[in-house]
């Protein structure tokens, strides 16, 4: 939940995705940074770059009752205007590839401050999913997100 674990330079527990949008081509970044974090000494960053498509993802399980998914988000952008341009989703998939977007960010979103969001996730409980955060950067004044302390648990709203 803290990206402090890496295998062969990427985060441990997660299947990466790094691509230029553009070039159609494999960037093969971590998807990991050590400048912008919460806590420990790296958090996950995607986007940062023009034509960013970046996702890490998961297999969970959320737990039977009640979950919350928990996490912290950071993002700096060099956007000026007033419309959504990039993006960062938190989605949850299933096996039969039914996609639901739990959060957005964006270029919009609060900036250069950390930020806490807890999501009721109880209405997917019992089930095995895909937890997938999934930037998209458009082509010019690149928005970077980090995300930190994500944390699956049973929790009370």
């Amino acid at each position: 939940s803290g990206f402090e674990e890496f295998v062969d330079g990427k985060p441990r527990y997660w299947s990466v995705s790094s691509r230029d949008g553009f070039l159609q081509a494999e960037d093969g970044y971590a998807l990991a940074d050590g400048t912008w974090f919460r806590s420990g000494h790296y958090a996950a960053h995607l986007g940062g770059y023009d034509y960013a498509q970046d996702a890490l993802g998961q297999s969970i399980t959320i737990p039977s009752g009640n979950g919350c998914l928990a996490f912290a988000w950071y993002v700096t952008t060099q956007e000026t205007g007033t419309l959504e341009y990039d993006k960062l989703s938190v989605v949850l998939s299933d096996v039969y590839g039914n996609r639901y977007e739990l959060y957005r960010l964006n270029n919009l979103s609060l900036q250069n401050t950390w930020q806490t969001t807890r999501l009721d996730v109880t209405g997917f409980s019992g089930q095995a999913w895909v937890l997938s955060l999934e930037a998209d950067v458009d082509f010019s004044y690149p928005t970077s997100f980090f995300l930190d302390d994500l944390n699956l648990s049973a929790c009370g709203f």
